[in-house]
């Protein structure tokens, strides 16, 4: 018998996604894998607006960097923290 459907939209298209692999990721992960992500955008805009010569010498400087970083050490510590609860859960 199959497992029942699940109402979350998310959790359904993670099925899609990633098959039955796509009913065990936790959320936790999901985020932290986009705030990295989220991060290392911000950090690539922030290099491009800096590499960039602007005419405008009074624009507000963009501090994209130091809130990439951030969210990129963020969403590490989510990912390393489902890791380490996967193991203790495994042992």
């Amino acid at each position: 018998m199959p497992p029942p459907k699940p109402k979350c939209p998310l959790r359904r298209l993670a099925i899609r996604l990633f098959g039955e692999i796509g009913r065990k990721i936790r959320r936790i992960f999901v985020l932290g894998v986009a705030l990295q992500w989220l991060g290392i955008g911000l950090c690539v805009h922030d290099f491009i607006l800096e590499a960039q010569k602007i005419s405008d010498p009074y624009r507000f400087p963009p501090h994209g960097f130091w809130f990439g970083i951030g969210f990129i050490i963020a969403g590490f510590f989510m990912i390393t923290y489902n890791y380490v609860r996967w193991l203790l859960w495994r042992s």
